[in-house]
């Protein structure tokens, strides 16, 4: 019986030519083999690994009986779907003072446990790889991104369970990392799109680094060693599995501060903060959403029995049962975080328009000088106007906050959209992902240009966000992140 020859694209496709003079058997036996490998190849570009049947439900089922093995206890609460996506609730009253849940140290995923747990600890001892990471100033989060590529990527990986409750990427439900033009035009700010351009570009070197290190040692490792293993493995993982696993790390990780070990240090130096803490993802904690208001719900509060470490969450004030378990991610009042923070390190902006964000626009003094740089100061979402920022001006107040006012709605009248459109946008339609959050922080940051126009044209009326004039003075704990910045003219030569 003749045979008929495959296709022509599935010949190129796998480079094998004509099937016509090979044996039907044969045939089949280099399809299937040719199937798997291609099945392996993927498994650098994907996280299937873990498994995708299993309901959200189910994954969380699976994690507690995980952890309970290391002694987890969930005490009074229970994991489920909330208005905020699924979270943590108690499961009965609760006064004041109650231990609601505890997570051993042996369910973290942090430098000390990757150590213990994890092949990558022939990484963490290498001394070439941490000179690199030094050089190209890493965070300890970036390095931690490089073991949970790892394990991700290892069936059999201690943390799985764990591993397949994180949140997958998607067209919509994109990480702040994998942002693009596509995102940057959306924030119609040219200053915050350039600055998240820079981090992310930064982002990339570091993969980069991290990635020729592991090719050079794949070639160089001892044939089936453990460093050979693992280098093959992270050489072939590309750039935006790494930023998803970055992102993880720097969304949902916690700072802890880890207790010594008998016969040694618990971690290496080179993995703590400045404070002496380290970078730790903590299962079932890492599953409370975000409380973006000055007060919260509840506390952390780390004990250290003799060789372990747990956290313990404990109910701030009394609370009712089916009552939310919320946090707060900036880990202090929201005044001091911005919306740049917020959709920079967590990938969301908080709908409420109301909350208090440390939000400022930086405001540059074109003084005509010969020097490269004119002076930039910088005023919050409120209104305060620096004191300083009049004098470099050379500007009286009055006509300063008139400078300022021009520059202001210069920048309004140029946005391609207009604040109450946006505001129409927000209130019709149902957003998710990144285009709740672009269009979240440019409602916010026209509220402030809005706000320095004039106070007649407050936004007051138009987002129930009481507003008080621009004022002069000399502002305190100013946030770290801008949202826009305006150029004035002033002084002389």
């Amino acid at each position: 019986m003749k045979r008929a020859p495959p296709t022509k694209p599935l010949a190129r496709k796998y480079g094998v030519g004509s099937f016509s003079t090979v044996p039907i058997s044969y045939a089949v036996v280099a399809l299937v083999v040719i199937g798997i490998a291609v099945w392996i190849g993927t498994l650098t570009d994907r996280d299937e690994t873990m498994t995708p049947q299993a309901t959200e439900s189910e994954l969380h089922d699976r994690l507690v009986e995980w952890g309970k093995g290391f002694g987890l206890s969930m005490g009074h609460v229970t994991i489920r779907k909330g208005s905020l996506g699924r979270g943590l609730f108690v499961r009965r009253n609760v006064k004041k003072g109650t231990e609601l849940y505890e997570v051993p140290e042996t369910m973290w995923f942090s430098a000390a446990t990757v150590k213990e747990f994890s092949s990558f600890r022939v990484v963490l001892e290498d001394s070439s790889f941490l000179a690199i990471t030094r050089r190209e100033q890493s965070s300890d989060k970036e390095i931690l991104a490089w073991a949970l590529c790892l394990e991700v990527l290892t069936p059999n990986s201690r943390w799985m369970p764990y591993l397949e409750t994180l949140p997958k990427t998607g067209l919509e439900e994109m990480p702040t990392t994998l942002w693009n033009e596509t995102q940057f035009v959306e924030l119609q700010s040219p200053f915050a799109a350039n600055a998240l351009e820079k981090w992310i570009v930064s982002l990339h070197g570091a993969h980069r680094a991290g990635r020729e290190f592991f090719r050079d040692r794949a070639k160089k490792a001892p044939l089936g060693s453990t460093m050979g293993k693992v280098a093959s493995t992270l050489a072939e993982v590309r750039s935006d599995r790494w930023l998803w696993a970055y992102f993880i790390i720097r969304s949902r990780a916690f700072n802890c501060e880890l207790p010594q070990q008998d016969g040694g240090e618990a971690t290496i130096s080179e993995f703590h903060t400045s404070n002496g803490e380290q970078t730790c993802l903590i299962p079932i904690i890492d599953l409370a959403n975000a409380d973006p208001q000055s007060t919260n719900d509840n506390t952390m509060v780390l004990t250290m029995p003799a060789k372990r470490a747990y956290y313990s969450v404990r109910a701030q004030k009394s609370m009712k049962r089916g009552q939310e378990v919320l946090q707060n991610y900036a880990g202090k009042p929201a005044f001091l975080s911005s919306t740049m923070h917020y959709l920079m390190f967590y990938g969301f902006i908080d709908d409420n328009l109301n909350n208090g964000y440390g939000d400022f626009i930086t405001v540059e003094v074109d003084v005509h000088s010969t020097d490269a740089k004119n002076p930039i100061w910088s005023i919050r979402s409120d209104g305060i106007v620096p004191q300083g920022l009049v004098a470099a001006s050379g500007l009286s107040a009055q006509d300063l906050l008139g400078a300022l006012a021009t520059a202001a709605q210069a920048a309004l009248n140029a946005a391609p959209t207009s604040l109450e459109g946006d505001l129409q946008r927000l209130r019709e339609e149902t957003l998710g992902g990144w285009r709740r959050a672009t269009l979240l922080f440019r409602i916010r940051y026209k509220l402030i240009l809005q706000l320095l126009v004039t106070d007649d044209r407050s936004p007051a009326r138009l987002a129930d966000r009481p507003r008080s004039p621009p004022k002069i003075t000399e502002p305190q704990n100013m946030p770290s992140f801008s949202m826009y910045q305006l150029t004035i003219s002033g002084g002389t030569e």
